[in-house]
């Protein structure tokens, strides 16, 4: 029996340590459609609104998650949140999944987060899937981007200049707010309240973010009830100079559009990246699903005030204004020299200004 043992002791240790490979083999990526919830404490983002609840426990909460058979976890794909006029949202529309893969889009929409729902809560939940989506995929944070519908469309407006910071580009199928009243030219809405529709509350700074880092896309069809509101605050959005672009649909109604429209949606807001250096900005919590080479988190007050210039002076870069990137970047290099954001800021001084 001895000899025996010592004649199988080297298939058995090769059977064992195959058994351990296997097992410490990363797990391939769920693909399709599926609810989920999170784990982790709430995100613990630099830039916080007033308007927006953070202290939520993502356990307890769920959410439409959609993977792309395209991703593979070893590239970064892009994002987009969506938030629904209804509290449930288990299925995507009709040909969405499609223009996701084309993208290279990931999908996330928190459920409860419906018009009856409270407006911080609906805002808070958009940013926790995001930073959970950040944390357990590999996401670009400058192809995050979030969309909504009707109600949730509005709210996805208003996210533009609440948190410019994490999304940079919204997609609002039949809803739209403004930060100012606008002239009522088109005809409006039977339900119409009397004085300014769609009407939010946006300091200057938030405005001024919002103009400069994030591309609002607006979707409405000449069977929209909403028709005429939405052609008045996207006048407004123009008249102001955002980057803004209007989808008029024909005869389309109130309802999620087409997987056509989508995709001309979402190539308006996540064009291109022009041939500069992109850095990946760090998430609110340590990646544990892909690591990178990039801090997670930023710990001291000058690296977190450093962080912030350079994720801004990324966004300048990626809406091709580097003239406006330049400033930020010198600002780094002069009041935080020993960051590490003042070395992404110095490679990409170099390479703005070339040989």
């Amino acid at each position: 029996m001895q000899a025996l043992f010592f004649l199988l002791r080297p298939i058995l240790l090769a059977s064992a340590l195959l058994a351990c490979a296997v097992a410490a083999a990363p797990m391939e990526p769920r693909h399709g459609s599926f609810i989920q919830s999170f784990d982790g404490p709430p995100p613990a983002l630099p830039l916080r609104s007033t308007h927006i609840k953070y202290d939520f426990e993502p356990a307890h909460e769920e959410f439409l998650v959609h993977i792309p058979a395209n991703y593979d976890g070893r590239r970064d794909f892009g994002l987009i949140v969506f938030i629904s006029a209804d509290n449930a949202f288990a299925d995507l529309p009709r040909g969405w999944d499609l223009v996701l893969a084309d993208h290279n889009l990931l999908f996330v929409a928190p459920q409860a987060a419906g018009n009856d729902q409270p407006v911080d809560r609906r805002y808070g939940l958009a940013v926790l899937a995001a930073d959970e989506m950040l944390t357990h995929y590999r996401v670009d944070p400058a192809r995050t981007f979030v969309a909504g519908f009707s109600g949730g469309a509005r709210i996805a407006g208003d996210l533009g200049f609440y948190q410019s910071d994490v999304f940079h580009g919204t997609i609002q199928d039949c809803g739209a707010d403004f930060y100012r009243p606008v002239h009522q030219g088109h005809p409006l809405a039977a339900d119409t309240p009397p004085g300014d529709y769609g009407l939010i509350s946006a300091s200057p700074q938030e405005v001024d973010n919002a103009r400069q880092n994030v591309r609002f896309a607006l979707i409405t069809g000449t069977r929209d009830f909403r028709h005429g509101n939405i052609l008045d605050l996207y006048d407004g959005f123009t008249d102001d100079g955002f980057t803004a672009k209007l989808f008029d649909v024909p005869n389309m109604p109130h309802t999620y559009c087409d997987a056509a429209t989508l995709a001309r949606a979402v190539s308006f807001v996540d064009p291109p990246s022009p041939p500069a250096v992109m850095l990946r900005a760090a998430t609110s919590r340590p990646v544990r699903s892909a690591p990178t080479s990039h801090p997670a988190a930023v710990q001291s007050e000058a690296e977190k005030a450093s962080a912030r210039d350079l994720a801004m002076a990324r966004n300048y870069l990626a809406s091709n204004r580097p003239d406006l990137a330049r400033p930020r970047l010198q600002k780094i290099l002069q009041t935080y020299p020993g960051t590490p954001a003042a070395t992404a800021a110095r490679v990409l001084l170099n390479k703005l200004d070339g040989p």
